[in-house]
């Protein structure tokens, strides 16, 4: 029998055909549908879960640990809670033991800063114990000490001016000038810094026996 050329062609259609149908029935026979709809059963995501050696004590759910060097290109780093602007001239800075970090300061240190002097009442009688509180007059969140002019002008026995803390704190004379007789003088004028509460309160006291003194906030130690 003499085939044409055309009924080779349509042959091996056919036949091609009927191959890649067999096959396709092949792979339908052995597809195994996913076992539950995405999310659920699928592999876990390679970028946002992880484990590693956790801190001790530290029971946060870490995602991934890199080890090695990481290149980064245009990166912006916005610690959780803290915003992405107002941080020009800051640094970052640890806040807790795990090495959760945040913005400071940059430097982190503190610096003396004067104000319009303040004037502070010294009450009466002598030996009574005030409660100054300074948070109107410093600005800073972070103070370590307070700056006080005093003079005072005495005419005999003891005079003097304590500064402290609180009431179970140590006390510090801040000026103690006494005469030797009832002729002589003394003269004092000067600045001394002084402890601080958080609260920006400190307490201070007179001790005399004449003479006038004044006291004055002038500055503080802070950021």
């Amino acid at each position: 029998m003499k085939l044409t050329r055309t009924s080779v062609l349509a042959a091996s259609s056919l036949l091609i055909g009927g191959f890649m149908g067999a096959s396709a029935l092949v792979a339908l026979a052995g597809w195994t549908n996913a076992p539950a709809n995405p999310p659920s059963n699928n592999a876990a995501a390679p970028v946002n879960v992880g484990g590693g050696d956790y801190p001790a004590g530290d029971s946060r759910n870490y995602s991934q640990t890199k080890t090695g060097l990481l290149g980064l290109g245009n990166f912006q780093f916005v610690p959780p809670g803290m915003p992405a602007t107002g941080t020009t001239g800051k640094v970052l800075t640890a806040i807790d033991d795990f090495g959760t970090v945040g913005w400071g300061n940059a430097g982190g240190g503190q610096s003396i800063h004067f104000i319009t002097p303040v004037s502070i009442t010294l009450a009466t009688p002598s030996g009574t114990w005030s409660t100054f509180n300074a948070s109107p007059y410093i600005p800073s969140t972070n103070v370590s000490a307070v700056i006080l002019q005093y003079y005072a002008q005495i005419g005999q026995g003891q005079n003097e001016i304590d500064v402290r803390q609180n009431s179970s704190a140590q006390s510090y004379p801040l000026i103690d000038c006494e005469p030797n007789g009832s002729s002589d003088t003394c003269t004092v004028k000067g600045m001394g810094f002084g402890p601080i509460n958080s609260d920006k309160t400190f307490q201070y006291a007179q001790f005399y026996r004449g003479g006038s003194r004044t006291l004055q906030l002038v500055g503080y130690v802070g950021n």
